[in-house]
């Protein structure tokens, strides 16, 4: 039995600097302990509480030196919270304020008391359950168990046809692998995906667990299209970020070599950084337009004062235009941007709750009536717009 540990690796402090701080904190300690023999009063009250620190410091100081021994391993916690662990034989310093604890590699047996069972014939026997148990890294077992399974899939899949075939081909090595695709087993098709011009993805009306798979074929699925130019866009991308960043991190790293172009949108440039700020940095750096619309903003990364107050001062007019501010990397472009939307792009691209409602009840009507959806669309404009109505009625014979 393999009992995992995670082990972040916990760098200790120099062993000459714990040695000279004893040694300093010691001298220090004598020295006010002396003074307080000449000298009487406060002054002799003050330098008994400084000899008394210094003596705590030269304690503390002392005891914080670890002599680690073979198959053996030390826990770092400061406060209770854990800060890592470190290993080797010899002897290691920490510092004063942090605390370890002793944890053996050796392995170690468990035996569970006797217990009476039936064996096959029906005769009662005693029996008892031995376990010999290790702590092993985490990480390392981790990758060991993962180079297992890439090699068993490589071997798996000149054999398999389905996703199914490919588990149950895995599963002569790995018994019930799966298991761990129960959670979305019902959401994997063997039906073949034929490539389209747009592909749209809603995670939301998927479950939690099933959201990771999901992006993971989207990502092949752009990866492995014919054309040469192709938009990945991130819509909302802050509700990736909590649980799913690293994929993000992937696309604006790597996609541009492909003339690939991805696309992330969010509400604020703070909603990256606040996750990491490794990924705010990667998707800033690698972007080289950027588009910002009214938000409050600071001066970071490649964002100057220049670029907030041009940003502050964007507008809009409703129903007539609004503005946003263009920036590109290397600020070749650095301009605030006026866009008019027409009466079609108006009625298609708005965030009103409950503007859709008329012009839903004019294609159920009607459509049917129209050589196509963009015919139906455009009717409904003409006869809205043309009229200079805010509203209007419609029946139907």
């Amino acid at each position: 039995m393999n009992q995992n540990v995670e082990r972040n690796t916990f760098k200790t402090a120099n062993v000459t600097v714990g040695i000279l701080l004893v040694i300093f904190s010691l001298l220090i300690s004598f020295g006010f302990f002396a003074a307080t023999f000449f000298s009487n009063g406060i002054s002799s009250l003050l330098f008994g509480t400084m000899a008394f620190g210094f003596l705590g410091l030269t304690l503390s100081s002392l005891f914080s030196f670890n002599i680690v021994e073979p198959k053996e391993i030390r826990v770092v916690q400061l406060f209770g919270k854990r800060k890592g662990t470190f290993e080797g034989e010899g002897i290691h310093w920490v510092l004063p304020w942090y605390s370890t604890t002793k944890h053996s590699l050796a392995d170690f047996k468990m035996e569970s008391p006797l217990i009476k069972v039936n064996d096959g014939r029906g005769t009662p026997i005693k029996t008892s359950i031995t376990a010999t148990c290790r702590i092993v890294d985490a990480e390392k077992f981790g990758k060991l168990e993962k180079g297992k399974l890439l090699k068993a899939i490589k071997e798996a899949l000149p054999k398999s046809q389905t996703f199914f075939d490919l588990i149950e081909n895995l599963k002569e090595n790995f018994v019930d692998i799966d298991l761990y695709f129960e959670d979305f087993k019902e959401y994997v098709s063997d039906e073949k995906v034929h490539f389209q011009k747009i592909l749209y993805v809603d995670v939301e009306q998927f479950p939690k667990a099933v959201i990771a798979p999901i992006i993971i074929y989207i990502l092949e699925y752009f990866k492995t299209l014919p054309s040469k130019e192709k938009i990945l866009v991130f819509d909302e991308c802050w509700s990736f970020l909590s649980e799913h960043s690293q994929y993000i991190d992937e696309c604006f790293r790597t996609f541009r070599k492909t003339g690939a172009f991805p696309i992330a949108i969010s509400q604020s440039l703070r909603d990256f950084e606040n996750v990491n700020q490794s990924l705010a940095q990667s998707i800033t750096n690698n972007s080289y337009f950027k588009v910002f619309f009214p938000q409050e903003m600071s001066a970071v990364y490649d964002i100057t004062s220049f670029d907030i107050q041009n940003i502050s001062s964007l507008s809009f007019k409703k129903g007539v235009f609004s503005e946003c501010y263009l920036k590109s990397t290397d600020n070749r472009f650095r301009k605030t941007i006026r866009n008019y939307l027409t009466p079609l792009e108006l009625e298609l691209f708005h965030t009103e709750s409950g503007k859709d409602k008329k012009l839903n009840q004019f294609l159920a009507r009607f459509e049917s009536y129209f050589n196509s959806k963009d015919q139906a669309y455009e009717a409904y404009v003409r006869l809205r717009y043309e009229n200079h109505k805010d509203d209007f009625y419609f029946t139907s014979l």
